[in-house]
């Protein structure tokens, strides 16, 4: 039990048991993806000028930034820093320190002979991120909503779990008005197929299911949502936050052309909103909640941003993903000349309605 004699508050460290199941749970089930999620939104806390990159062909980082460049593996091996280090020289010649996080453990003269030689080898200052350092940080009450969402379970003070379970209310309630809205009021909303966007034309497709993109954005994963008009972006992401936002992640559904429009932050306009103002919740109470839980912001309508607003919308969604590290963002749009700048992010694209969804529809309709 740790106490913060500023606030009085009574912070309550996570159990460093079930921090190590996680991480072996990890290493057992080849779980590299999940763990390079942990460990980049970890980095950023340190670092946060670091971006995070495609984790398909990230040219050796996972993320970068003007003189850094971090590796994770769920396996401490030199041989494996070095293939990184390797891509990393050829690709980004600027950088000047290798961060490499791992899940097992380093000790302190494995350490020196890694630093050494890839000191000798590449010139980079080698900083390891080893399972004890990892261990720690989760067990920072402040990384209590990140140990949530890979299902550890993280204890929540009564003052704590009242503003969360306000937020989240209100939460619930900005996705429900959109469902009451006369385009979707009373329509089913069916869970529509889709696939990871990917540039080549001949490259096996990977589907993703809701659970999939829930365990995305609750790794502080950036998405870009693609879809033609009609497809189902609208209804995919209110479907998202009116199905998910009962525990963990709270989620926030955003229109863009209203944000945008409003001058306001991101926390600004949400206090701003009706349900908000009735509800007492202002952009205090939500930036309370956000250091306790992980929010998702899913964001709609990029496509319809006029050029007239393009440059301040640039402005807003870099200081979004900037001031807002650990949380998910995703951003709807249709096929657009110009990319939201998510730096990183995984695009997904909504496939056609098949013909046994277009039956199941018509049978909930009728």
């Amino acid at each position: 039990m740790v106490i913060n004699f500023l606030t009085k508050e009574i912070l309550m460290p996570v159990l460093r048991s079930k921090i190590i199941t996680l991480l072996n749970e990890l290493k057992v089930h080849e779980e590299g993806m999940r763990f390079q999620a942990l460990a980049v939104i970890l980095a950023k806390q340190t670092w946060p000028e670091l971006i995070a990159q495609e984790r398909r062909g990230d040219l050796g980082a996972d993320a970068i930034s003007k003189d850094k460049a971090l590796a994770c593996s769920i396996t401490a091996d030199l041989s494996k820093i070095k293939t990184d280090a390797e891509k990393i020289k050829k690709n980004y010649s600027d950088v000047k320190e290798l961060i490499f996080a791992t899940s097992e453990i380093v000790t302190g003269t494995t350490a020196k002979l890694w630093r050494d030689s890839i000191q000798d080898e590449f010139g980079y200052n080698l900083i390891i991120i080893s399972r004890e350092e990892i261990i720690s940080s989760l067990m920072d009450p402040k990384n209590a909503s990140l140990c949530r969402s890979f299902d550890i379970e993280a204890p929540i003070e009564p003052d704590r779990a009242e503003i969360i379970n306000k937020v989240r209310d209100l939460a619930i309630a900005l996705s429900k008005s959109y469902l009451d809205q006369p385009l979707l009021l009373g329509k089913p909303l069916l869970n529509l197929n889709m696939t990871v966007g990917d540039k080549t034309e001949h490259s096996e497709k990977t589907f993703l299911s809701f659970n999939n993109i829930k365990t995305e954005l609750a790794c502080g994963r950036r998405i870009i949502l693609e879809a033609p008009a009609g497809r189902g972006k609208t209804t995919t992401l209110i479907q998202l936050a009116n199905k998910d936002n009962q525990t963990g992640n709270i989620y926030f559904y955003i229109d863009l052309s209203s944000w945008f429009l409003s001058g306001l932050d991101i926390l600004g306009y949400i206090a701003q909103l009706p349900n908000s103002m009735a509800s007492g919740v202002d952009a205090q109470i939500l930036a309370q909640a956000y250091e306790f839980e992980n929010f998702s912001f899913l964001l709609n309508g990029w496509n319809e941003i006029s050029n007239n607003y393009s440059e301040d919308a640039f402005i807003k969604l870099q200081q979004l993903e900037r001031n807002f590290p650990k949380a998910g963002i995703i951003i709807a749009t249709r096929n657009h000349y110009i990319t939201p700048p998510l730096p990183g992010s995984l695009r997904i694209e909504l496939l056609p309605f098949e013909r046994t969804q277009r039956n199941q529809y018509l049978d909930k309709v009728l």
